[in-house]
């Protein structure tokens, strides 16, 4: 896997190794318009097929030494309150199935 962020990122779509530049602050314009706007900033296709496929090849090698978390919660990570109205966000339950690999059990 390629160390220098320009060979993983395409830098001509987000020119992220000059944000100085025109381009770089028409950029950084464009996510602070889209984080105030959205709450989140979405960069569509920003890991490039080559490094993307290497990513995923990389993954696939760790996934046995992965830990896994089968999981029941709300998007805060808090415990329920049930002193609050049951429509509340906070009250709403969600399922995730989530396995992290450990950084030091990568190729990189």
């Amino acid at each position: 896997m390629p160390s220098d962020a320009s060979q993983l990122i395409d830098t001509a779509r987000y020119p992220i190794a000059d944000l100085g530049s025109p381009a770089g602050q028409a950029f950084v314009d464009s996510c602070r318009a889209a984080l105030e706007r959205d709450g989140a900033v979405v960069l569509r296709d920003l890991v490039n097929d080559a490094a993307l496929a290497a990513m995923a090849r990389e993954a696939r090698a760790c996934t046995p030494q992965a830990f896994f978390c089968d999981n029941s919660h709300n998007v805060y990570l808090t415990p329920d309150d049930d002193r609050l109205d049951p429509r509340d966000p906070r009250r709403r339950r969600l399922h995730t199935v989530v396995g992290s690999i450990a950084y030091d059990l990568g190729a990189l």
